[in-house]
């Protein structure tokens, strides 16, 4: 969601991007609903052989429905049905909740990969605290094609 995405410190991905990705063969979307309300999502796409879970927006006030948890947990069922992956890549660490989430599920941290994907160099933070703090929610669509190209 576009609240997740501020949150982090990141621009949004376009609407363009997302209908691309879902035309590719074995992307996978699997959503929780509470009182007939989205409240998760999880996206996942086939890499090679390995399952990439690339979005996982939520809802703050349902994060105690444990959501997330349950669309994790079916989207690693699903890919150890269909076989032939190896491994199920929950993406890079940027912040101490996201480690602590992704080594629940028994996830390795490779430092040299965290680095290359999130920098943690002074203009990069100095990036996200602009976009979390000064973008207007409203804006991040716009504002966020800009920087994604």
């Amino acid at each position: 969601s576009l609240r997740s995405m501020k949150r982090f410190g990141t621009p949004p991905q376009s609407f363009k991007y997302f209908f691309n990705l879902s035309e590719k063969p074995g992307v996978k979307l699997l959503w929780a609903e509470f009182e007939n309300k989205t409240i998760a999502a999880v996206l996942a796409w086939p890499d090679q052989k390995n399952i990439v879970i690339g979005y996982n927006p939520s809802e703050p006030k349902y994060w105690r429905l444990r959501a997330n948890d349950l669309l994790h947990w079916e989207l690693i069922k699903e890919a150890v049905n269909e076989g032939g992956y190896e491994y199920a890549d929950f993406g890079p660490v940027r912040y101490e909740g996201q480690r602590q989430y992704k080594e629940k599920w028994g996830c390795e941290i490779y430092e040299d990969a965290e680095k290359r994907i999130n920098p943690d160099r002074w203009f990069y933070r100095i990036l996200r605290f602009f976009w979390k703090t000064f973008v207007p929610l409203k804006l991040t669509p716009y504002l966020g094609k800009l920087f994604r190209k």
